[in-house]
């Protein structure tokens, strides 16, 4: 099927999954492998050298935390997606879009959730569906 697409993620799309009391690299590198069973220890060292700790602490979070919650939303979602697009792009003639969503919601990230997972669902669906539903489908 050759139809246009459209991928993309929010800027903190780990923070929701990663255990919150991740407060060392060896809860981290866990975590990780658990998700991503195919890591060697090679990966990791690599990514335990390009994701350092952040210094900065939530309320109710270990110190790893954001390090970890950085990573698996930068593995699991935005570079899938950007590999999804570019593949789609380069393969096929219709046209492939990605977005990264990064709209602060004080509250959230007080919490140090950021932007998370799937917040941008009701900014970029609702007022298609809306249009959808004012012409009279899918009621």
């Amino acid at each position: 099927i050759h139809v246009p697409t459209i991928f993309g993620d929010d800027t903190n799309g780990g923070t929701i999954f990663v255990p919150k009391n991740t407060t060392n690299i060896s809860q981290s590198d866990i975590f990780l492998h658990s998700q991503f069973p195919a890591l060697t220890l090679a990966n990791l060292l690599w990514i335990n050298d390009n994701y350092p700790e952040t210094n900065v602490t939530y309320p109710n979070s270990g110190a790893y935390w954001r390090q970890c919650s950085n990573i698996y939303g930068e593995m699991r979602y935005m570079c899938p997606g950007l590999f999804c697009s570019s593949a789609l792009t380069n393969r096929t003639s219709k046209p492939s879009w990605n977005y990264r969503y990064n709209v602060e919601d004080p509250t959230q990230v007080a919490e140090g959730l950021g932007v998370p997972h799937t917040v941008e669902v009701n900014a970029i669906w609702y007022v298609y569906l809306r249009c959808v539903r004012s012409r009279g489908v899918g009621s």
